[in-house]
């Protein structure tokens, strides 16, 4: 079975009251284009969410499941930014516990990504290291996604504010008999 891509906008992101990075819209010079984004400020750990309904497997384990981050720099021309993915499931009628109050997150995975040097806004992208393949994704379950940059992390070198233009989370499903 092919990848299953699931792209997470900055505009579909939802935040908690604190800690969260501030969406904007950043404006290209004259001839270019506009482009929406997430800035996450350095020094602190900010983080947005995303949720969706798995409706795309019938039954199935997750393997290789990836999370790619497309930032740049809003001045900095070097440095490492630490972005870090987390992953919940909650099924619908069979899960028991309070829905607003999921703090277990069932896959975690960081990445630290340098500049590439010589221009502020270019573009890299930082993809996480696959997370250990697991069963907790089944068809119709509302999966929360979290992507934040740990700023305070001692790795984080990039004194300065990452923009978030674009992230992706990239699986495979393993159909279960």
């Amino acid at each position: 079975m092919a990848n299953i891509l699931v792209p997470l906008r900055p505009a579909l992101a939802v935040f908690k009251d604190v800690d969260f990075p501030k969406h904007r819209i950043e404006n290209g010079a004259s001839g270019g284009f506009s482009v929406e984004l997430l800035e996450f400020t350095d020094g602190v750990t900010q983080r947005a969410y995303w949720l969706f309904r798995n409706s795309q497997l019938a039954s199935a384990t997750v393997s290789t499941l990836k999370v790619s981050f497309d930032w740049y720099a809003e001045n900095a021309t070097s440095g490492n930014v630490v972005w870090e993915a987390a992953l919940a499931a909650y099924t619908p009628e069979t899960d028991s516990a309070d829905f607003l109050t999921i703090t277990t997150w069932d896959k975690t995975q960081t990445v630290t990504d340098g500049h590439l040097g010589t221009t502020s806004k270019r573009v890299m992208r930082a993809t996480t290291a696959e997370m250990a393949t697991f069963s907790g994704i089944l068809a119709g379950d509302l999966t929360i996604v979290r992507l934040s940059r740990l700023g305070a992390d001692a790795s984080d070198t990039m004194s300065n504010a990452a923009m978030l233009v674009f992230a992706q989370m990239t699986y495979a499903p393993v159909l279960v008999e």
